[in-house]
């Protein structure tokens, strides 16, 4: 938790927006979801519609995005760009310090990528083209021709159900998960509760 949330989310109450397994793969759902949880959380403050998205595969990788800016805007405009954004993996190591397997619980890390960049994050959401995505998809290189930006760092389509991660120049990131591309287990977002006593 504190590795990829700002300190001022570390106590805050956690509240399931959206989920893959209980409200289906209907972007539509998805999409009404979202801009019902921004709009009665941006009703106290614009700070409070930042979420976590977190993706779990059929490989078991469990990989996602903090976003300081909704994922699905109120406005017209489809981007959001937000500099605290991130993404971020989780690692399970299951071999102790002495090298035997570990038979109960694995000790878990935690890569985020982005969460010190001063660039400009974008999260996009775009019905048109089915997606939801954090980075920039772009196509920028170093001084050797060596693209630094493959596409996006993580990337949700095909009604959820398949993803892709590229090393991405927003983030500063590898792909999250070794092959690039990935199939959806589940997919949820979760927001952060403000001004309830």
């Amino acid at each position: 938790r504190k590795s990829v949330l700002p300190t001022g989310l570390h106590h805050r109450p956690w509240k399931r927006i959206y989920s893959l397994m209980r409200d289906g793969d209907s972007l539509v759902a998805f999409r009404k979801r979202m801009e019902d949880w921004n709009k009665k959380q941006g009703s106290i403050s614009k700070s409070n519609t930042t979420t976590l998205l977190v993706v779990k595969t059929t490989k078991g990788d469990v990989i996602g995005g903090y976003a300081d800016v909704p994922i699905v805007p109120l406005a017209s405009n489809i981007v959001g760009s937000g500099g605290r954004s991130c993404l971020f993996k989780i690692i399970r190591n299951m071999q102790q310090e002495d090298g035997e397997k570990e038979e109960e619980d694995p000790v878990v890390d935690v890569e985020v990528y982005g969460k010190d960049c001063i660039l400009s994050k974008k999260v996009l959401f775009s019905a048109s083209r089915r997606i939801v995505a954090f980075g920039g998809g772009g196509g920028d290189g170093d001084d050797n021709g060596k693209s630094l930006d493959d596409g996006f760092g993580l990337c949700l389509s095909d009604g959820f159900a398949r993803g892709t991660t590229a090393r991405c120049v927003a983030f500063r990131n590898e792909p999250l998960v070794d092959d690039g591309a990935f199939d959806v287990l589940d997919f949820e977002v979760w927001g952060f509760v403000f001004g309830q006593f």
